[in-house]
């Protein structure tokens, strides 16, 4: 407990002399290197927040600092503390890329949201982590990035699946489907994001009780698969066989902010 007192104290040393990168380093090692942290270290912490942020309130530091406190606290199960951080991660990010539209800015602030989107799904908010990725989409919409739009698309499908909202689940895995089809065809090349958006389809007509529906969908991701390189169909093979074999198909893997479903080996075991 003195050592980290001593670094917040150096910390803010740092701040007062107008160091601000010295205190952001010395503020990353003292939310990487405790823990689990109590209620007093938290708050200094935060306070030490403030004084940095207050001499660099839009730039590259506050930011990383919300990250490191996110992160932390995430880790030691103060998932309500994270969400908060990554609130304000947002909001410093949204501010940078207002003021600089810079693609560096602008995966920074997509990036803060959909890390704040992991921390409503480790809360189980899942309306706002559908509010989240809708804010996504926005975003890229505005910049014009298929690619990642059609990939937004298939987690909030993914997600809308695993609240069991079949109906959009699918509304949204069709609109990725064909948003990936045509990033495939301006690009000439198939992408694996493509073959997991079929996947994503057949996983909820295999939900919604669809039988034929869920093949129909893996055929497809089985002919992307196979033009992949390596070849990937053999793995949609598996699931195609436990479609047509009357077996659940393997559960939805979720886990904020990547989202798999299936084409992994972990999510390929035969369970019921």
């Amino acid at each position: 407990m003195e050592t980290f007192h001593n670094g917040l104290a150096n910390a803010r040393r740092a701040v007062r002399t107008g160091d601000v990168d010295q205190a952001v380093l010395v503020a990353h090692r003292l939310w990487t290197g405790y823990g689990p942290y109590s209620v007093h270290m938290v708050n200094g912490l935060r306070e030490l927040h403030k004084e940095i942020t207050a001499t660099s309130p839009s730039g590259e530091a506050a930011s990383t600092l919300f990250e490191d406190a996110a992160t932390a606290l995430a880790g030691f199960g103060l998932l309500r503390q994270a969400e908060e951080e990554w609130k304000r991660c947002v909001e410093v990010w949204g501010r940078r890329e207002a003021a600089d539209p810079t693609d560096h800015n602008r995966f920074g602030y997509v990036a803060a949201i959909e890390n704040l989107a992991g921390a409503f799904w480790a809360r189980e908010r899942q309306d706002r982590v559908v509010d989240c990725l809708d804010r996504s989409i926005a975003c890229y919409d505005r910049w014009g990035w298929k690619g990642h739009r059609a990939t937004a698309f298939r987690e909030l499908g993914a997600v809308l699946l695993c609240a069991g909202r079949f109906e959009a689940a699918e509304q949204y895995a069709i609109i990725a489907e064909k948003q990936h089809d045509e990033v495939s065809a301006e690009t000439g090349r198939t992408c694996l994001d493509e073959v997991k958006a079929h996947v994503l389809h057949a996983r909820i007509a295999h939900a919604r009780g669809r039988k034929f529906g869920a093949r129909q969908s893996l055929n497809s991701a089985r002919a992307l698969a196979a033009r992949l390189t390596p070849d990937r169909s053999a793995e949609i093979d598996f699931l195609i066989r436990s479609t047509r074999d009357g077996r659940k198909m393997p559960s939805v893997t979720t886990t904020f902010p990547i989202v798999e479903y299936g084409i992994v080996a972990e999510d390929l075991d035969d369970r019921d």
